[in-house]
């Protein structure tokens, strides 16, 4: 469905000659990509606000994208596969939001560390879709370096106040989950090359 939508809105471009026929495939697949992006954060936002945690979501929304842009990871090969494994890691999020605070910064400060080591081993991790040189890795390693940092430094902030403690979790979530998709990535790379 999302493919026709896509395909839909490059030939109103290309008759509006916008862009070129040449450059259809591009940009199917671009459009693509984007209405999966809108219809995944319309899709978390009327959860999350759903529940309440307004801050959680617009936080995990924000810190989900900005890692996955610099550390890559696996990417479903179909938008209903890429559609539920998101609801599904942010609807694990929005239940655990009503654990005990105490358990939650517990769990919080164990799954960031566990993310940040996975971080540092694997990623950034290209996929079929999205390939990455040497150089390109390099340049994303130290944008992933500092984003890290930061999101080390706002987890402990976060975590110092009891009014900001529910929202440190969300950071060490964003950053254990991100690693996991790094590292189901780098298994299906391997599988692949392996498969040639």
């Amino acid at each position: 469905m999302l493919s026709k939508i896509a395909k839909k809105l490059t030939s109103f471009f290309i008759v509006k000659n916008i862009i070129n026929e040449d450059e259809r495939e591009t940009y199917d697949y671009c459009f693509e990509i984007y209405i999966a992006d809108i219809v995944n954060g319309l899709f978390l936002i009327g959860i999350g606000f759903g529940f309440g945690k307004y801050l959680q979501t617009i936080l995990f929304m924000l810190l989900f994208m900005i890692y996955r842009s610099v550390c890559g990871g696996v990417h479903a090969e179909r938008h209903i596969v890429c559609v539920s494994s998101i609801i599904t890691i942010f609807s694990i999020f929005i239940g655990l939001q009503f654990v005990n605070l105490h358990i939650l910064s517990t769990t919080g400060i164990v799954l960031l560390l566990i993310g940040v080591v996975l971080l540092l081993i694997f990623a950034p991790i290209d996929c079929a879709n999205k390939r990455i040189n040497s150089v390109e890795r390099k340049i994303l390693r130290k944008k992933m370096f500092i984003v890290l940092i930061f999101s080390i430094i706002l987890f402990i902030v976060l975590l110092s106040f009891s009014v900001t403690r529910i929202y440190s979790f969300t950071v060490s979530y964003v950053i254990f989950c991100v690693s996991i998709l790094n590292v189901i990535g780098f298994i299906k790379n391997k599988v692949r090359r392996n498969n040639k």
